[in-house]
């Protein structure tokens, strides 16, 4: 059987906010144990997606796949792109 536990308003954002933070810091520390992302240029996305060269250029450029200055392309901005798809 389930049981009722009555706590207040503030212990339960307390609670709330230690949580987050205790989530946010494992996270941080997987990021960390990965190391940088790997950069790609157009063309070699353009390969791994099968699509063409000016679609990926057009993507970057609206902003639909984050590039660094240079249009390198992070790892992980691809895995976003697709997961938005």
């Amino acid at each position: 059987m389930d049981k009722l536990i009555l706590i207040t308003e503030s212990e339960l954002k307390e609670t709330m906010k230690n949580a987050v933070k205790l989530a946010l810091q494992e996270f941080h520390s997987e990021k960390a144990s990965e190391g940088p992302d790997k950069l790609y240029t157009i063309n070699q996305v353009r390969k791994k997606l099968g699509m063409s060269w000016s679609t990926i250029n057009k993507l970057v450029e609206n902003g639909k796949i984050i590039a660094t200055d240079t249009k390198r392309i992070p790892e992980s901005a691809i895995r976003e792109f697709l997961r938005k798809q």
